[in-house]
């Protein structure tokens, strides 16, 4: 079996965009063209791979412009090999061509981990108000606009049943905890008149809420095959909940 294909970009694309993104965006994928002869069985013809690996491959800039590069390096790698198939009275000789690819880092990043990030960093920049009547607009504007800015997100760039979601929804779960969180300081400094407690608290909160974020993120790339999806969900939302509790 000769490589006849003339594969253009156009072409892999199509097929990234039906694959599976459970593991979105570090997710790997095979691309595969399938060739059989139209009449002949395989009693008739037989395909078998071809000996000469320079007639054998891609384009150097098949994948420009698509997001994703090699699985195991710049170029992608591609294998070639043949099969019998069998349905019913009909038995196919078919030749299999395997493009493995993965998808880059760079697009994720600039749309997904930086945006939420600084959403983090913002909602974060609560516990460093100081604790005056004048800083409690601010500091509930901060928090609130930065849940809202996260929901945004993740309507616009929400991929469903992949890694991402998990990734998104453990922030939004996060800036939703630091509004309790404030709201608590706020309560307690307006509310009881307990200045002291509610310093305490935020000095508390200043150090926990990294450490938080720090260890549901490892958690969560833990994960990043989408393997374990739901779990990894079910268990973000469980650690949150319980610190949020005891918290506050």
């Amino acid at each position: 079996m000769t490589n006849d294909f003339d594969t253009s970009a156009t072409f892999l694309q199509n097929f990234v965009n039906l694959s599976a993104k459970v593991a979105y965006p570090f997710d790997k994928q095979t691309l595969q063209v399938i060739v059989a002869s139209e009449k002949l069985m395989a009693d008739e013809l037989v395909l078998k791979p071809h000996t000469d690996t320079t007639l054998i491959g891609v384009k150097d800039d098949v994948l420009t412009g698509t997001g994703f590069g090699g699985a195991e390096g710049a170029k992608p790698s591609v294998a070639i090999s043949s099969f019998k198939e069998t349905d019913a009275l009909l038995v196919k000789s078919r030749g299999l061509f395997e493009v493995h690819i993965a998808r880059g880092f760079g697009a994720a990043g600039r749309q997904i981990f930086g945006p939420t990030m600084t959403l983090l960093a913002v909602s974060y920049s609560v516990f460093f108000f100081p604790m005056v009547p004048a800083f409690t607009m601010p500091r509930v504007a901060s928090s609130v606009i930065s849940l809202l800015g996260e929901m945004t997100l993740l309507t616009k760039n929400r991929v469903p049943d992949s890694w991402t979601d998990v990734y998104m929804e453990m922030v939004c779960l996060l800036i939703g905890s630091v509004s309790v969180l404030s709201l608590t300081m706020e309560i307690c400094f307006h509310t009881y008149k307990n200045e002291e407690l509610a310093k305490k608290l935020s000095g508390i909160y200043k150090i926990a809420f990294p450490v938080v974020f720090l260890v549901l993120f490892i958690l969560v790339l833990c994960f990043s095959s989408g393997a374990f999806n739901d779990l990894c969900t079910y268990l973000v939302r469980t650690i949150v909940c319980i610190l949020l509790a005891s918290w506050s």
